[in-house]
């Protein structure tokens, strides 16, 4: 599976690379798709070796961290949500920045995963939000997205982003990052 990733994460170097965007993002959906199939793999392994330790949390009232997935690819959507409820997180959606605030304002999240380009309202926009928000502004915001040169980055944190992660990400990069944020 690393080889197959490592593979793909190197087609930048050939011919089709710039001519076709469509197959730039399947390239990367498909890049996704490998490190969350690694990662699941790993995480079984986790699981059955660790079932035994984890009898007594069948009995305690922990609550779950709710985490809102702001994205407006319906696949980044399902696979971000899919592989955070997979770490144990509740996963609430929003397809654009002006559905997000609406369900901020509803019912606050623990944490915010905040693609940049959407529709309606851009995620460098809805973090600035959330953050001159004295109800909101300690919820901790992911920024993840395509858009991965320094500068993006950069941007990402001068508006008040707490973490950015560029895709095509690794599985563990955004399932540690989210977590490591929620611990505070």
């Amino acid at each position: 599976m690393n080889s197959l990733r490592r593979l793909l994460q190197n087609h930048r170097h050939l011919p089709f690379h710039q001519d076709d965007p469509f197959l730039e993002d399947a390239v990367n959906l498909i890049i996704n798709i490998v490190g969350i199939l690694s990662f699941r793999i790993s995480e079984q392994d986790s699981v059955h070796r660790s079932r035994h330790q984890n009898c007594h949390s069948l009995f305690s009232k922990e609550v779950m961290s709710r985490v809102l997935v702001v994205e407006d690819s319906v696949t980044q959507r399902e696979m971000i949500t899919d592989l955070l409820k997979g770490s144990g997180l509740d996963v609430t959606v929003a397809s654009d920045g002006v559905e997000a605030l609406e369900q901020i304002a509803g019912k606050s999240p623990d944490l915010v995963v905040l693609d940049i380009v959407m529709p309606r309202m851009n995620g460098y926009e809805v973090c600035r939000q959330i953050k001159a928000n004295p109800k909101t502004q300690n919820i901790p915001v992911v920024m993840c997205s395509s858009k991965g040169e320094e500068f993006d980055r950069y941007w990402g944190m001068k508006q008040g982003a707490d973490a950015y992660i560029a895709k095509p990400f690794q599985p563990t990069e955004l399932v540690g990052t989210v977590k490591q944020l929620l611990r505070g």
